[in-house]
């Protein structure tokens, strides 16, 4: 597991850097395979809890700064680089299904619709980890929002032993690895 800090537009304290490593060293293991590169955020711990999930399944990310002139501009700018594109990440913290994950889903395609620039496609991770809805409630409405075919690629982390990709199934393409409709676990690594 690599570890790496770019100090951009604000200087962490050496004891939060160090606290983030110990963290991330005691959930993951020495064995955990992915790389995480933070540049320039303070990350809120329920985001910390998500990417961990995805180091530990052997992703390499770049948590990203928020972009100061593209917020001038109106702007959005994604949470996170993951497998060279750039993803949002939403973590619903309410209690009321239908209302937390859609307006999480419904806000997090609109800040990737306003991106500068506009991605090709569109991509969520939604961590459920912080959530005290029942999985079966979530991935209804992760089902339910995927059938609207609007949002093209979605990682959802229902825990941190279950995490699943779900993507849209439009013609020809499909996702190789799903034998469900376009839905595929991620193995941890």
């Amino acid at each position: 597991m690599i570890f790496e800090y770019a100090i951009l537009s604000f200087e962490p304290s050496l004891d939060e850097l160090a606290k983030w490593e110990r963290d991330l060293r005691k959930r993951l293991g020495e064995n955990a395979s992915g790389i995480m590169r933070v540049e320039a955020r303070r990350m809120e711990h329920h985001e910390f809890n998500a990417y961990c999930v995805l180091i530990k399944r052997g992703f390499n990310l770049t948590v990203k700064g928020v972009d100061g002139m593209a917020r001038k501009r109106g702007k959005s700018s994604p949470d996170v680089v993951l497998e060279g594109a750039r993803w949002e990440l939403k973590c619903p913290q309410g209690e009321n299904a239908r209302k937390t994950i859609r307006r999480n889903l419904t806000r997090a395609l609109n800040q990737m619709r306003n991106a500068d620039p506009p991605p090709s496609e569109i991509r969520i991770i939604l961590s459920a980890l912080e959530t005290s809805l029942p999985r079966g409630n979530v991935e209804y409405h992760v089902r339910r929002i995927m059938d609207e075919e609007v949002i093209d690629d979605m990682i959802v982390i229902y825990s941190e032993q279950d995490v699943r990709r779900y993507k849209r199934m439009s013609g020809d393409s499909h996702c190789p690895s799903c034998s469900d409709g376009g839905v595929s676990p991620l193995r941890a690594a």
